[in-house]
């Protein structure tokens, strides 16, 4: 994912909502090329959001 600053707590509480009736829930997203503050916002939910993680593959644009 790229660019999601604005909207990626709100999906990931639809995401929640879709999935309050499993016993557990695990959230992986991977990242690249954002220029907005998206990183900011995916530490702050690994920081707060249980089971959620997330991995950023840096300026892949660059290299490819």
């Amino acid at each position: 994912m790229r660019n999601v600053a604005n909207g990626i707590s709100d999906e990931l509480e639809v995401i929640a909502a879709a999935t309050s009736s499993f016993k557990s829930t695990f959230y992986l997203l991977i990242e690249s090329d954002s220029n907005d503050e998206t990183l900011k916002k995916l530490k702050e939910e690994e920081e707060n959001r249980q089971n959620f993680f997330y991995r950023s593959m840096g300026n892949l644009t660059e290299k490819f």
